[in-house]
């Protein structure tokens, strides 16, 4: 990983500092992965991380690390994620970087949670919004969507027997989801066996996609009844904290991101986004890659954090 720094503890979380030497753009950078995999997945190794990519592009870049739930964890949902951890995270993360504004670009679920979070706090330029792979329409979730109805899934059962849901179902119905994935990626790797590089990255990202981190109990049901079960971030009726979250709330600039060959989150499912909300300067892009690959995979590099950085850079103040 990228040398960095811990800024901030709110419970497990953590707040890893990328502290950009010199820093040309004011507004930090704050990156938000999913619950289930470790946050690593931003800031894999030396030239394949995006944390790094940002820093050296100018951008201060914070990481949220959710940490590993416990048995003491069951009863955590994701209202105390969002009010008791990421939002505290946040302002730590203002006063460190000395800006009142942020972008937040979360990854997967950890898109979704920063979906949410802005449509609750009414999200405003100067502050940016980035949803990379991060579904909002769960109607169009795909198989995984299927495979969490309650004709599938006994959740409650689930919940009651284990307290939260084991990294070992989890990870389960993943690799169930992409049941060549694995193959695929050791056949690129003896394509490229010369390549050093390329034994990093493939070390690297074997070792984070088999360790996955368990689904705290009451966040579990939250995030499976609100949103694949009932859609409610499109639909209507999620409310965190009291307040009805409606994505029409949020006018900061928002890019939405989709990989073409996602199985987990399908474009369809991320399009929605542009639609519904207010702002008046709305991105939607599909990239070439599946769900890993498109963060991760060796065109990420090339493809995504260009991208991403082009997108950024007139929409962050940059220093006097």
């Amino acid at each position: 990983m990228t040398a960095h720094s811990v800024v901030a503890r709110h419970g497990k979380l953590a707040v890893r500092a990328y502290h950009a030497s010199p820093r040309r753009f004011a507004v930090p950078v704050v990156l938000i992965p999913a619950l289930i995999n470790r946050a690593s997945i931003l800031d894999l190794y030396d030239g394949g991380s995006l944390a790094q990519y940002l820093a050296r592009a100018g951008f201060d870049v914070y990481l949220i690390d959710w940490g590993v739930p416990g048995d003491e964890d069951r009863e955590l949902g994701l209202e105390d994620l969002l009010m008791d951890r990421l939002s505290p995270a946040l302002e730590r993360i203002r006063d460190d970087a000395n800006s009142d504004p942020v972008t937040l670009l979360g990854y997967c679920m950890g898109g979704t949670l920063a979906v949410v979070y802005a449509a609750l706090v009414r999200l405003k330029p100067p502050n940016n919004l980035i949803a990379l792979a991060a579904p909002v329409d769960f109607a169009h979730g795909g198989k995984l969507a299927e495979w969490c109805s309650p004709a599938v899934l006994d959740l409650e059962q689930v919940v009651e027997t284990f307290g939260n849901v084991p990294a070992v179902m989890i990870e389960a119905a993943f690799t169930l989801l992409r049941p060549t994935a694995k193959v695929r990626a050791a056949l690129r790797f003896f394509e490229n066996a010369r390549d050093r590089r390329a034994h990093q990255a493939y070390a690297a990202l074997a070792e984070w996609s088999d360790d996955w981190i368990p689904f705290p109990g009451r966040a579990a049901r939250d995030w499976i009844t609100s949103f694949y079960r009932e859609n409610r971030l499109i639909c209507g009726g999620l409310r965190i904290a009291g307040e009805k979250i409606d994505l029409r709330r949020i006018t900061a600039p928002v890019l939405a991101i989709a990989a073409e060959r996602d199985e987990i989150s399908p474009p369809a499912s991320i399009g929605p986004l542009i639609e519904r909300t207010s702002s008046e300067d709305r991105t939607f892009l599909v990239l070439p890659g599946g769900h890993i690959g498109l963060v991760a995979g060796r065109s990420a590099r090339d493809v995504l954090w260009p991208a991403i950085e082009e997108w950024l850079i007139p929409r962050s103040k940059e220093e006097t």
